[in-house]
């Protein structure tokens, strides 16, 4: 896991290709994970791996992307970073726009080095913070050669906003989701009105500073019978039942239309299709434990997830020294 997240801490203008996870045994009939001689096997305990449907990502490892998807804990964060590790040169050259509760911890310290977006404010700073989500990518995706762009469009974790989207579907004569909800689509037009290509020159971003974003990756992220772990839990090794550690993501390429950098109501018909096509298909993936077709699999082994650790303790440890205990007695 930490592989990937010093990767997105690196200077972008450099290229990175991780080290590949080994594959994983699956659990046994029993659930638990065994050795040899049928005692507890740790190493297998603390592992986790991502199982991939849909289109192969490796192809467009190299190509201009905004990557799209469902959010329903903080493991995905994880679990899209493992998947896409062994992608080229993803790691090193995405930019990731994300909610600003992590703009203060470890994490959102490296991502803040690395010029990644935290969005916050409400329904009222709407208008200022999409101006300042186009400044930045305007100022940072072609000058550092960045190459894709994620973020989570439905806003929040999805047991955050049952309620407030039901109210959206509502007030949009929408049926309501029951597995996804309805993206908001300011973000994700803020980037194409910025990078999308032009009409009439589709090599050319609609900012003339560089080549366009050519791929919306519809990615589709799901946990078996629907049971999102807790980030402490599965940094534990602690997953709600046996299987729970394969998570599964679907991914989908579509190319980007010119028409969606301008006309945003052209953006908004086409995602929530596309919203609702997830929505069934998580439905059925909650059924079945598996998204239609085969898969591929990636993986961290144990001996990244306890090198992970050690890194993180310290890393917290740094971070309590040089920004807490300072605020603290300031105060104290």
């Amino acid at each position: 896991m930490v592989f990937q997240v010093m990767n997105a801490a690196a200077n972008p203008v450099l290229d990175r290709e991780a080290s590949r996870g080994h594959d994983l045994r699956a659990l046994n009939d029993s659930g638990a994970e065994q050795d040899g001689n049928g005692g507890l096997d740790l190493k297998k305990v603390i592992s986790y791996v991502v199982r991939e449907y849909g289109d192969d990502l490796k192809h467009l490892s190299e190509k201009r992307c905004l990557l799209l998807a469902n959010h329903l804990g903080l493991v995905d964060h994880f679990a899209l970073m493992l998947s896409l590790n062994n992608k080229g040169s993803v790691p090193g050259r995405w930019l990731w726009i994300i909610y600003n509760i992590w703009k203060w911890t470890p994490l959102g310290v490296m991502w803040t080095l690395h010029g990644n977006f935290f969005i916050n404010g409400g329904a009222s700073q709407r208008d200022a913070v999409l101006a300042q989500l186009k400044r930045q990518i305007s100022s940072y995706f072609h000058k550092y050669d960045l190459s894709w762009i994620v973020m989570y469009p439905e806003g929040s974790r999805l047991y955050l906003i049952e309620e407030s989207n039901k109210r959206f579907a509502e007030r949009n004569n929408l049926t309501p989701l029951k597995n996804c909800a309805f993206p908001r689509t300011g973000a994700a037009h803020a980037v194409l009105s910025v990078l999308g290509p032009q009409e009439g020159s589709p090599d050319q971003s609609r900012c003339g500073n560089g080549p366009p974003i050519e791929y919306i990756i519809d990615a589709t992220i799901g946990y078996k019978k629907g049971l999102v772990p807790e980030l402490k839990n599965a940094i534990a090794g602690d997953w709600p039942m046996p299987g729970s550690h394969r998570i599964h993501i679907h991914w989908q390429a579509i190319p980007v239309r010119p028409e969606w950098g301008y006309n945003e109501e052209a953006l908004k018909n086409f995602l929530y299709d596309r919203y609702e096509k997830k929505d069934r298909m998580l439905k059925d993936f909650y059924q079945n434990d598996k998204f239609e077709g085969e898969h591929r699999t990636e993986a961290i082994t144990w001996q990244a997830m306890i090198f992970s650790q050690v890194f993180w303790v310290v890393l917290f440890y740094i971070h309590f020294l040089l920004i807490i205990r300072p605020i603290y007695h300031l105060f104290y």
